[in-house]
């Protein structure tokens, strides 16, 4: 005899729910175990980040000191756009200063030689009123004496208010100079530091944009690998931990370093995020620091930590 349709529906029920249990059971166990390996995705970079050079003004290529793959040192000049109106302003500037300084120079001889006409006057004024006091000169030459006198302080009170006005000017025409300068080191792109300039593709003659990149500048320094750990285990990872760097789709380790810097909070995935990636997904920024600097910087690598109990 077949057995009925409803034995055959209430054998496939019980199953179906034993399964569910089972399954139930591993999904409440499985959060429970930590990996010994977390891999993340990360991108070969400066420490310090790479750094886009641009030029504070608009202006015209006039020179170019460097190529890609150049080592520099703090302060070299780059880069130069014309500044040959900059130059000419920071020359007449400094004409101006000269001559100013010649005109000082003289209003200061003035004002010494005035001043000693003028102590000559006093001790003439201070002798001959000694002497009218006694009777031994007359009125008339102590006030003439003593006008003298008199008309050598105004003459020194006069030379020392234009000295005191040349310097003024003087001063203004030296902040006019630094003005010209700091005009002519704007159209001047130097190293911020010591490091290598991974981008150059300017040449003389070329328009430049303000605020606009002219190259690429890596800072001297650690080579580091910036990495995205999935939100699953993002709070299993702390500074300090092991790592090892291998060619994405490779197994061979090309480096090893430390992690030495944890993002506080997550974020959605942003240096090699896929179109297709979930989009309620987020992942935790890491820093690692390499032993050694043998990858190119914005090589895309996987990033081996060990999860050491």
């Amino acid at each position: 005899m077949k057995p009925s349709i409803f034995v055959v529906i209430g054998f496939l029920f019980f199953f179906s729910c034993e399964s569910k249990k089972e399954i139930s059971t591993i999904d409440s166990i499985v959060p429970l175990i930590e990996p010994t390996l977390i891999m993340g995705i990360g991108r070969v970079e400066p420490e310090q980040k790479i750094i886009k050079l641009s030029s504070e003004v608009n202006g015209i290529v006039y020179k170019v000191n460097c190529q890609a793959g150049d080592r520099v040192k703090k302060g070299d000049v780059l880069l130069e756009l014309t500044h040959s109106v900059e130059d000419a302003q920071v020359q007449v500037s400094r004409a101006q200063f000269n001559t100013r300084q010649a005109d000082l120079n003289t209003l200061k001889a003035s004002v010494e030689a005035a001043t000693i006409k003028m102590e000559n006057a006093k001790l003439r004024f201070a002798r001959t009123k000694n002497l009218a006091e006694q009777g031994a000169e007359n009125k008339q030459q102590l006030e003439n004496v003593q006008t003298e006198y008199a008309s050598a302080q105004k003459e020194v009170e006069r030379l020392q208010a234009s000295l005191q006005t040349a310097q003024m000017q003087l001063q203004e025409l030296q902040s006019q100079i630094l003005l010209n300068q700091f005009q002519t080191s704007r159209k001047i792109i130097r190293a911020p530091q010591d490091g290598m300039v991974l981008s150059m593709d300017l040449s003389p003659g070329a328009a430049v944009q303000a605020m606009s990149s002219v190259a690429e500048f890596a800072p001297a320094g650690y080579t580091s690998v910036l990495a995205e750990i999935d939100e699953l285990f993002a709070d299993q990872i702390t500074t300090g931990m092991k790592a090892s760097i291998r060619k994405q789709g490779q197994l061979d380790t090309v480096a090893s370093g430390q992690i030495i810097f944890t993002s506080p909070f997550l974020k959605k995935k942003s240096l090699f995020s896929e179109g297709g990636d979930l989009e309620d997904r987020r992942v935790r920024e890491i820093r690692i620091r390499l032993d050694s600097t043998g990858l190119l910087f914005g090589s895309r690598v996987e990033c081996i930590i060990q999860n050491n109990p």
